[in-house]
């Protein structure tokens, strides 16, 4: 098995022992780059964090990404 394999396996597991990790990532990612850019789009970054937090819990797994 390879290290991508390895690594998504892992992604997998973690996601099904707390659903809420994507929604946590979406808010985080989102804290950074209001701290990169200084706020400047805040207002955009929080529309689109909201938005990909509310199709996150549309989704099969509340939040866990589709199986291929």
């Amino acid at each position: 098995m390879g290290l991508f394999n390895k690594l998504t396996d892992m992604a997998k597991k973690k996601l099904k022992e707390d659903p809420a990790l994507l929604a946590k990532g979406v808010e985080a990612v989102g804290d950074k780059f209001d701290q990169a850019t200084g706020g400047k789009y805040a207002k955009h970054t929080d529309k689109a964090q909201d938005l990909a937090k509310q199709k996150l819990k549309g989704k099969p797994g509340q939040g866990q990404p589709p199986q291929h």
